[in-house]
């Protein structure tokens, strides 16, 4: 998406998974247009880092894409933090292939 010219934010509780999101920017030449932020949704007060590292009281989104991630609770706060019109888009693995963060390669 960034190298598309949007304005990304990632989010991870992995720094492995930051650190290649940042070297695939880095490559592709957007880094500028994508911020990463190390935190866990699941842990109280990650929405406010979230809304912090967006610089608003209360950020909206054109769009959120959340990959091998659910927790049930946390999606209407996802979908409010989108603007009116917003996209949500979520994609999940039906099995699990024992990875923590994802099968190596995935993304590659």
């Amino acid at each position: 998406l960034a190298s598309r010219g949007w304005h990304v934010v990632g989010l991870d509780n992995l720094v492995a998974a930051l650190e290649r999101a940042r070297q695939l920017a880095s490559r592709f030449g957007c880094s500028g247009r994508v911020d990463l932020v190390q935190c866990d949704l699941r842990n109280e007060g990650s929405m406010r880092r979230l809304m912090l590292c967006r610089g608003d009281a209360a950020p909206r989104f054109d769009m959120i894409l959340v990959v091998r991630f659910i927790e049930r609770p946390l999606m209407p706060a996802l979908v409010g933090a989108l603007r009116e019109g917003g996209y949500f888009v979520y994609g999940h693995f039906l099995e699990d292939d024992g990875a923590e963060g994802g099968a190596e390669g995935e993304w590659s």
